[in-house]
């Protein structure tokens, strides 16, 4: 069977993307999107192969984001590997990253809790040759984590940790970032449905109200900073308010909220 023949088939008889069927046939044919409308009439592709893309093509029917299907996604132009332990990078996460970017540089400390993929470290590592310090609760995730690390060449600059929020040695840094869970039980019922039933429940769930790991997070960073170090969250749509109440609490100054393209408060920083 030609290719582009198996490709108007799959379109007609699948409710899938077209283009996340371009992106599959890039995976296993190593075709890019041009040359595949230019040479796909002419390439055969063999029972075997047809297999192996229908197993692809179900997964996709079932909502499965095609990130997890080819193992990476792109992010701030680069390529991190990804699995269904991590969260899918989105884009909101750049204002998260770019803040960071604009408040560190080769000579700030960096403590980085939940890195997922790890593209906030590794961004950082890699942009600004900043020192980081992450830590990750999920084994799995951390594997993830530590296969992007090398790919991006920044092993001398990311020390990777298995723990829960913060190092289990008392260390100082300039700044702590986290992009942590935040959605609370019942924002976790209304999300998207390939969102909850595909990615990982544990770095979306921040509580039954959301707020809580956020809460860890505020509390637990004083003894962790240097004097004058600054804290930088990502936080949920309805969480200004009280995230602006628990720092305050907490002896945190210098509160400023950054709005996403929606206008919504998506990053707060604050100093200690």
């Amino acid at each position: 069977m030609k290719l582009s023949s198996f490709y108007k088939e799959s379109i007609n008889k699948h409710p899938i993307n077209p283009a996340d069927l371009l992106i599959l046939i890039n995976k296993i044919f190593g075709l890019s999107k041009e040359e595949f409308w230019s040479h796909g009439t002419s390439k055969k592709i063999s029972e075997e192969d047809i297999g192996k893309i229908n197993e692809y093509i179900a997964r996709l029917v079932e909502n499965e984001p095609i990130s997890y299907l080819t193992g990476e996604k792109e992010f701030y132009s680069e390529k991190f590997f990804v699995d269904r332990s991590v969260l899918i990078p989105r884009p909101e996460t750049e204002l998260l990253l770019e803040i960071l970017l604009k408040e560190s540089d080769r000579s700030s400390s960096i403590l980085e809790i939940g890195p997922g993929s790890g593209i906030i470290s590794i961004l950082v590592a890699k942009i600004n040759k900043a020192e980081v310090t992450a830590v990750e609760i999920n084994r799995d995730a951390l594997d993830i984590f530590k296969k992007n690390i090398q790919l991006h060449s920044v092993s001398n600059l990311i020390t990777p940790l298995l723990a829960d929020l913060f190092p289990p040695v008392k260390k100082k840094f300039d700044i702590i970032v986290s992009n942590p869970p935040y959605l609370s039980e019942s924002a976790m019922k209304i999300i998207d449905t390939n969102v909850r039933e595909h990615e990982p429940v544990t770095a979306l769930l921040g509580g039954k109200k959301g707020y809580e790991i956020i809460e860890r997070i505020i509390t637990g960073s004083p003894v962790y900073f240097n004097y004058g170090g600054k804290l930088l969250i990502e936080i949920g749509y309805d969480q200004k308010d009280y995230v602006t109440n628990i720092l305050k609490s907490n002896g945190f100054r210098d509160i400023i909220f950054y709005d996403d393209l929606s206008g919504i408060a998506r990053v707060v920083k604050a100093t200690r």
